[in-house]
């Protein structure tokens, strides 16, 4: 068609091949536009409501509706065909026409089908009769849509111009509940990551699960436009610049960064580095840094990697996240981009680690954990705690220390935690130690009847 040459030339888009909106097919291929394309001064007044609807339109076929006539006409027969929009109108622009197969000879338009109207009703002479197979096709290009709804349409046969006005009882019909709808134009696509710092290389390496001993991918972030939604201002498949203003948006990555050396990378084994960050987390304080958007979009940079020297400073365990509030691509659009808010990786330790369900304080009961080092080499400890509501704990100096090699070593509750508010609390047990190298037991004293009750950690 005409209209397609002409949106190729004002868009400087060849357009390609598009398909109709087939009624009769079980999945029929319906136009989704995305709607951060969809432009505040461009609209459409529902002759309805008043309304304002929001226009897209085609890039050449795929407005267009198909279905089959649906009855039989006789030779020398009429037929009134109207077709009927549901939260969208015609824009201007529009470009209405109806053939049945192939051909408009003997066909009129007899009611709406102007702007800001939702339906036209078309007179069909049938000097040689048609089949109930006959092909319709109705070809339509720019469209008012709503913006918080499908489009729905219905096509209905009448055998009367007023019964097809008032939409009296029709000799067939045929309705499509989703004929245009509009989508999230771009969004991000978080692949969550977790990385451990092995003990066996006193946190200066990672294990074998990450992409290297001395790299690791921390997790991914890729913000791409969604290759089934089509621009509202061309009728094309949407590109990332269509909806994202990526020179104007930045996004936040939270974390440690602290050690090793930082950078994107298109590839996920993380072997060649595409963008260094460690200029951006020189200007921070190591907890984040502020990059551009375009790394994770257009440019395909989407995985935030790490190298690490064995000889460098300890890997720090640690939660990655990113956030972006991306900015339009056109200050005029009716949605803003999808926000990014979302946890891309973790960093653990391998070490041991060993929950102790209750320490108490309470003044009847004596407890003392006991810490058994096995290996030759000593192995520093801490321990945090964890509290009822109303009830406060203070790590006291023996809560974090060091088990010499060989050695065994015992500790009074009241040595290790203060508690205000109650007498109890739980508590975590980290070492530096890799699992069944350490040997962790509570033994609690009754002081009034002196029975002992000792418990074995694993």
């Amino acid at each position: 068609m005409m209209r397609s040459l002409l949106a190729a030339v004002l868009f400087g888009v060849a357009g390609t091949a598009e398909s109709v909106v087939n009624l009769d097919s079980p999945t029929p291929d319906a136009p989704r536009y995305a709607r951060e394309t969809l432009d505040s001064r461009l609209t459409t007044a529902d002759n309805l409501d008043g309304s304002l609807l929001y226009n897209v339109v085609d890039s050449g076929t795929n407005n267009d509706v198909q279905t089959v006539l649906g009855v039989g006409v006789p030779a020398g027969g009429r037929v009134f065909l109207r077709f009927q929009l549901d939260g969208g109108v015609l824009a201007n622009g529009n470009n209405i026409r109806l053939t049945v197969n192939g051909s408009d000879a003997g066909i009129l338009l007899s009611a709406g089908g102007g702007i800001s109207d939702n339906y036209v009703v078309y007179i069909v002479d049938a000097p040689a009769g048609f089949a109930d197979s006959a092909t319709v096709l109705l070809e339509l290009d720019a469209l008012g849509i709503s913006s918080s709804g499908p489009v729905s349409f219905s096509y209905s046969v009448y055998e009367t111009l007023t019964a097809a006005i008032f939409e009296q009882i029709s000799l067939y019909s045929n309705t499509l509940a989703t004929y245009i709808t509009t989508v999230e134009g771009a969004s991000p696509d978080i692949e969550f990551r977790e990385n451990t710092a092995d003990v066996a290389a006193g946190f200066t390496a990672f294990t074998s699960a990450s992409v290297g001993r001395t790299r690791a991918n921390i997790g991914t972030l890729d913000f791409a436009e969604n290759s089934a939604s089509r621009s509202a201002a061309t009728g094309n498949t949407v590109i990332l610049t269509q909806v994202v203003n990526e020179a104007a948006s930045e996004v936040v990555l939270e974390g440690d960064f602290s050690f090793g050396s930082w950078y994107l990378d298109d590839n996920e084994d993380c072997t060649s580095p595409d963008f260094d960050l460690n200029a951006a987390i020189q200007s921070g304080d190591g907890t984040s840094l502020t990059t551009g958007i375009e790394s994770f979009g257009s440019k395909g940079f989407i995985h935030l990697c790490v190298e690490v020297d064995e000889e460098g400073p300890e890997i720090q365990p640690d939660e990655y996240r990113a956030f972006s509030a991306p900015v339009p691509a056109n200050v005029f659009a009716l949605f803003d981009p999808v926000r990014v808010d979302g946890s891309l990786g973790l960093i653990n330790r391998n070490g041991t680690e060993v929950k102790i369900p209750s320490l108490t304080t309470f003044s009847e009961y004596q407890q003392r954990l006991t810490l058994v080092n096995y290996r030759d080499v000593a192995v520093p400890y801490s321990i945090s705690f964890i509290t009822e509501e109303g009830v406060t704990a203070t790590a006291l100096e023996q809560a974090e220390g060091v088990i010499g090699p060989q050695e065994k070593l015992v500790l009074n509750t009241g040595d290790i935690v203060s508690l205000e508010g109650g007498t109890r609390c739980a508590a975590t047990l980290q070492a530096r130690s890799q699992q069944g190298t350490l040997g962790l037991s509570t033994t609690q004293v009754n002081i009034a009847d002196g029975s002992t009750d000792t418990v074995v950690y694993q």
